[in-house]
């Protein structure tokens, strides 16, 4: 409970997954990865009754938003429905859904999502209920908060590593022992290691990433890169360097997040010299009132949002929504009109 993680999202095995009801089994020879990972199987006596439940308990930052991300592929030709869950440990509902319908093809596996806020509770249980009597399957189970967590770093806890890495306890920028992260190439310019951290961010919204490193040496080299979940590179650089051997150095990038409601952020090694990282934070730009595609101009493309959605109720704050109050109406074209042509 301590990890604030889902525990085998790429399943491996059932451990950390509880099973309630009898129309459920960990299924060791299919997985969404080519690893063998196997996944989760959940169906239903009678359709609609929740008679099987995959359950598992994680620790949450309060007064946090959290996407849950999962993949599903059903069993059977027709396709299969599921119903989830997030829940107190005394079982009163933080959020739930479903029943969603999982129809990508039989055995194949598609991407499910929901966000949910999580007040002020710290402890929580992740459920997936059966919904059909056709099995359905889930893998690659993730909790990811709209937050880059440790960015002064503590412990290596929520950034994944990728080649050579090291968790430095001993080394930070601030004078509170919390440690920072390292990597450096295996052959210089390959790029052969990497820290990365998911985080959900805000559809169409501008963002500025900064951060420190140090080098281990006079001079190291690194790169960072901002990609789509589904790999897809939003935002990258060229070689950085930091200079001055285990001096910290201020550095910072910003982009526009696009139709994307998660990212991954990756610094990524560029030479064979180590450089650590620390104080990694994420923070959403103030748009100007108006910018309803985030692009940091008020124009045409945001006229033509508003227009297309003119007298339509929408999600607060999106498709031409702009004092968010859940309508596209002359008020929002008024804002707009007052601050057509500005630019952030």
């Amino acid at each position: 409970l301590a990890t604030h993680e889902i525990c085998n999202g790429t399943v491996n095995t059932a451990e950390a997954w509880k099973l309630t009801g009898p129309t459920g089994a960990y299924l060791p020879t299919m997985s969404k990865d080519a690893d063998g990972s196997g996944c989760l199987k959940l169906w239903d006596a009678v359709g609609g009754t929740g008679s099987g439940t995959w359950s598992q308990p994680v620790s949450l930052l309060p007064n946090t938003l959290y996407t849950l991300r999962w993949f599903a592929a059903p069993g059977g030709t027709a396709g299969g429905y599921l119903r989830y869950s997030i829940t107190r440990p005394n079982g009163t509902p933080i959020h739930s859904g479903g029943p969603v319908s999982i129809n990508n093809g039989q055995y194949q596996w598609g991407e499910c999502m929901t966000t949910f806020y999580s007040g002020g509770n710290d402890l929580a249980c992740v459920n997936f209920i059966a919904h059909s009597y056709d099995w359905v399957a889930i893998d690659n189970v993730q909790l990811i908060p709209h937050a880059l967590v440790n960015g002064s770093v503590n412990s290596a806890f929520r950034w994944v590593p990728t080649g050579h890495t090291e968790y430095l306890p001993d080394m930070s920028r601030s004078a509170d022992g919390s440690g920072s992260l390292k990597f450096w190439d295996a052959s210089w310019g390959t790029g052969s290691s990497k820290w990365s951290q998911w985080v959900g961010v805000a559809r169409n919204t501008q963002y500025a990433l900064s951060w420190f490193a140090a080098p281990g040496s006079a001079t190291g080299y690194y790169k960072y890169r901002i990609t789509d979940r589904n790999g897809n590179v939003i935002y990258s650089s060229g070689s950085l360097s930091a200079k001055g051997q285990k001096q910290w150095t201020a550095a910072s990038a910003a982009f526009n997040s696009g139709n994307n409601a998660l990212v991954q952020i990756s610094f990524v090694s560029h030479s064979s010299d180590w450089v650590a990282f620390d104080e990694v934070t994420l923070t959403p730009l103030q748009r100007i009132p108006g910018d309803i595609n985030g692009n940091g101009i008020v124009g045409f493309e945001d006229f033509a949002v508003l227009q297309n959605h003119y007298g339509q109720a929408v999600t607060p704050n999106t498709n031409g929504d702009i004092n968010g109050d859940g309508q596209v109406t002359f008020e929002d074209f008024v804002i707009l009109q007052n601050h057509y042509g500005s630019i952030q």
